[in-house]
Order: C-alpha cells, then structure tokens, then sequence
C-alpha cells in the first residue's frame, strides 16, 4: 500500500495516495510517522481539516519532530485556527519546555513583534535562558520597538555566547557607526583578524564592506565586494547566455479555452525577485522554485542551450514547450496551474511561447539597474552566477534589461513589471503591489521571512565615482525603463 501511494503521489494524485493509507492510519497500531505522511498527503491534496487531524496525533505523540510540526503549522494557517494552534502548543510546550521548534512555531501566531510575541519570548527566554535563538528573537523586538540601546544589550550578550554571531555582530556595528565610525571598521577588522573559519571570514569581509559603505568609505566599500565575488567566480554558474534577436516573432496564438493560470516569474540579480517568490510561497500559491535548487528539471527554461537553439531555429519550439507541460507532474503540479520561478530569461523563449503557450504571462521584478547592480555586488543573488568585475556584471545586466525593454515596449508577452524601488524594505508594501499586480488576495509576511533591510532606492549614487565605469553601462537601460540619467 505504501509504494503503491508514493506512485500515486509522484504522479500528482496525493489525494489518492492518502485515500490508499486510509484504513491503515486510522487503525490503533498507526506509527506517527505514517501519520504525518498521509496527513502530509491530505495537506498536499487540499483537504486540511483532515490533514490537521493527522498530524495533531502525530505530533501529539512526538512533539519533537520539526517535520510535523511544520506541516501542521501549515494546517492551522489554512484553517485559521490561530487560537486551536496557541492552544495546543501552549500546551505542548508544558510539557516540553526545551523544545525550541514549539517556541518557534508559537511565535507564527502572533502578530509580528507585537504584545503577544514580546509575552511568546519572555517566557521562551525564561525556560532557555542562554539559547541563542531566543536572544535572537528578543533583539528583533527590541529593534522594531526602537529601543536601540536594549537591543545593543542583547546583542552584546548574544556575541558573548556565540562569538562571530552575524546579526548581532552587525547590530553592534549598526551602534557603534552612529558613535564612532572608524570604531566600527576597527572592530570589523578585528573580528575578521580572529576568524578561523574561512566562511566566517568570507561573512565578515562582506560586513566590512557594509560597514565601509556606512561610513562613508565607497571606494574601499566596492573594492571589498568585488574582490570576494571575484575568488570564487570559478565556483559559481556562468552568466546565462543572451541573444541579439529584436524580432521576427511569431505570430501569438489565441487561447481558445479557459486555460490554467502560468505566471513566470523572473528577475535579474539585485531585483530583489526573491521577496515577490517569499510572499507568494507563504500564501500557498503554486510556485516552483526548484530551478534554483539541487534538483531542478531539465527543460527549455532550465537549459542554458535553449537560448541559441531558439535564435538560430535548430529547435522546435512546440516540443519544448510540450517537454515542459509533461514534467509538471513530477514537480507535484497535477492541474497545470504553476509559478514557475525561472533561473534566467531571454526573449529567444517568446519563439516558443507566443505560438504554443498563450496562457502564460511574465512578472519581471525591476529596480534601477544601478541600484541592481550595487546590490548583486553587495549581497549576492539567489542563482550564484559568477561575477567576474562590476564592470563585465553590468555589461550582461544591460543587454539582459534591454530585452526586457523591447518586450515592454512592443507588448511582445503578456507581462507586468513590478517595480520593487521604493518598497524593497517594506513586506506590507511588497505583499500589497504584488496582489494589485496579479489582481488576488495576499495575506503579509513577517519581515523576518524576507532577510536583513538591503538598500535604499538611489543608493547607487553613493557609487557613482566608485563603481562610474559600470554605470555608464547601465545609463541608458536605466533611461529606457524609465529612472533618472542622474
């Protein structure tokens, strides 16, 4: 029964592989383990009410397991049953007061560094009073309530307890910036001179780079930066290849039927691409992002030699699109409505979209090229491609922005530009702009779930004499979507 259910699961019925385990689970002798898979399955399928009574019992009989505990979690958002939730784990939390995953968990259903969170992490600090991740938690709301100098209290003893501690290193750099600048480098360098460990040492060579941007220094800033993403480009994936084509397009077809939504979702390195997929991943929407992970599928959107098979007609459109509608399944897509989050984008794919997927559309996430290319410098990008100088990195950017102008301007594919400038730091903002975009409901998302507060827009200006020979690059992209020459 069980192979016969991960069949049926792997072929995107898990409403039927759950159905196949059903007079199994509901026996007495019912392990938690077998629990939590179907109750997984039920998950999967849609079918939340039994899905949460499943792994209820599961968890109920191992409270220690992060894996049920995750997908009930999941179980109890769907259901908005926030007080069934609080409930339970308070109560499990009696009884396991060690378990740092209840604490976690209980935290999710409570309003974001609010009464209820601040009550959530006395209590967890008082029943782990030196575990790192409720120091951790008690700084972030000491951060979001503005009381700078409790938040510093925390983070010095935090970096008492765990040395080279990277948030509360860099929120002791944040203070000791607005007293004393070069104290700030100094201390940066002194961590960095004691590192062991050459990823720490990588991690706080990219703190110091930030610290050099903080106090003026941009110069010694993009230096810093460039040089760390200039050792390890042998390590990293190439930068995709980008086509010369600017038209000779076929002509769209036209859906005659209602289709299954396809939404592709895109963007370059420094976009900030990965918040628009965070807030749609924690609203449950169908996105994929196994492209930019170890086992992504092998198709057109994947394959860096679809771009040169498209531009010079060696491939046949129709068959790659069919390739990628037949491995939806195995990416656990039955019904055919997927976000796809694709790896990179050329416009060679409108040869093989605008005739044989009419019902796709593509959100690009933009900012002002500058600022995106300051960005990837600064911290990285989701894919690891390789960036070998600013100046090379800006010159693939503007030919990549360019298509992106040319599909914009010509109306080549269904598509939006969801401009993320003046709302990178803001989830509420983020959330709200890509719900008008899509025209559906978002619930908002933490500002924990989208990582540390990255640049303002225009930040590149700091740049300008620093990184100047890049950004002549990227000056008239920049003009073609619409930013400022100066």
């Amino acid at each position: 029964r069980a192979l016969v259910a991960d069949l049926l699961r792997r072929q995107g019925r898990p409403g039927d592989a759950a159905d196949e385990l059903a007079s199994v689970v509901d026996g007495d002798r019912a392990t938690p383990g077998l629990r939590r898979l179907v109750g997984e399955m039920e998950l999967e399928a849609g079918r939340n009410e039994r899905a949460r009574d499943l792994l209820l019992a599961s968890l109920e009989a191992e409270p220690r397991d992060r894996r049920t505990l995750l997908a009930l979690a999941e179980a109890w958002r769907r259901l908005n049953a926030s007080d069934e939730a609080r409930t339970t784990i308070d109560r499990l939390l009696a009884s396991h007061p060690q378990q740092a995953d209840l604490w976690r968990t209980r935290l999710l259903f409570e309003e974001f560094a609010g009464d209820g969170a601040r009550a959530v992490v006395t209590r967890w600090q008082a029943a782990m009073p030196d575990f790192v991740p409720a120091l951790e938690a008690q700084l972030t709301i000491h951060d979001v309530a503005g009381d700078s100098d409790a938040a510093e209290a925390i983070a010095q003893r935090i970096t008492t307890l765990a040395p080279g501690h990277a948030q509360a290193e860099l929120r002791l750099v944040d203070a000791k910036l607005k007293r004393d600048p070069d104290e700030a480098i100094a201390h940066v360098e002194r961590l960095l001179a004691a590192a062991g460990d050459e990823q720490a040492k990588r991690n706080l060579r990219q703190l110091l780079g930030r610290t050099f941007d903080r106090a003026g220094q941009p110069d010694a800033a993009a230096a810093t930066w460039a040089e760390l993403h200039a050792e390890v480009v042998g390590q990293r994936l190439p930068l995709p290849p980008v086509s010369d084509l600017h038209g000779d397009w076929p002509e769209p077809a036209t859906l005659e039927q209602p289709a299954p939504a396809v939404l592709l979702l895109w963007g370059a390195p420094g976009s900030l691409v990965e918040r628009l997929a965070t807030v749609l991943d924690a609203n449950g929407a169908p996105l994929r992002a196994d492209r930019l992970g170890p086992n992504p599928p092998h198709d057109l959107f994947q394959r860096y030699t679809t771009v040169p098979a498209l531009a010079d007609g060696s491939a046949d459109p129709s068959a790659l699109v069919a390739e990628w509608r037949a491995a939806l399944p195995a990416r656990g897509i039955a019904d055919g409505q997927v976000f796809d989050w694709l790896l990179w984008w050329d416009n060679a794919v409108l040869r093989a979209l605008r005739p044989h997927l009419p019902e796709a559309t593509l959100l690009v996430a933009i900012r002002d090229p500058r600022d995106m290319l300051l960005d990837w410098l600064a911290f990285g990008s989701p894919a690891p491609f390789a960036l070998e100088s600013p100046e090379v990195g800006a010159r693939w950017l503007a030919r990549v922005l360019g298509q992106v102008a040319d599909l914009h301007e010509a109306e080549l594919l269904p598509h939006r530009l969801l401009r993320m400038d003046e709302i990178a730091n803001d989830p509420g903002a983020i959330t709200q702009a890509l719900a008008d975009t899509l025209g559906i409901g978002l619930r908002g998302v933490p500002p924990s779930r989208l990582g540390g507060s990255r640049f303002p827009a225009g930040h590149w200006r700091a740049f300008s004499e620093s990184l100047a020979d890049a950004f002549a690059v990227l000056g008239p992209v920049a003009r073609r979507l619409g930013y400022a020459s100066t």
